[in-house]
């Protein structure tokens, strides 16, 4: 539940970094994606694992 919160508001976060310039996020865009990437992987493996 929390993590579904935090993806929204990087999801929100990322969108607005390509409209509005937001110097951290612009600078950090790919490894945000990465670090985003893998965690989304691993809490969506570890969710279906305990079901």
């Amino acid at each position: 539940m929390i993590f579904r919160l935090i993806s929204l508001i990087f999801v929100i976060l990322l969108l607005l970094s390509f409209w509005i310039k937001i110097p951290f996020f612009n600078d950090y865009r790919p490894v945000m994606i990465l670090i985003y990437g893998l965690t989304y992987y691993f809490v969506d493996r570890h969710q279906r694992l305990t079901r």
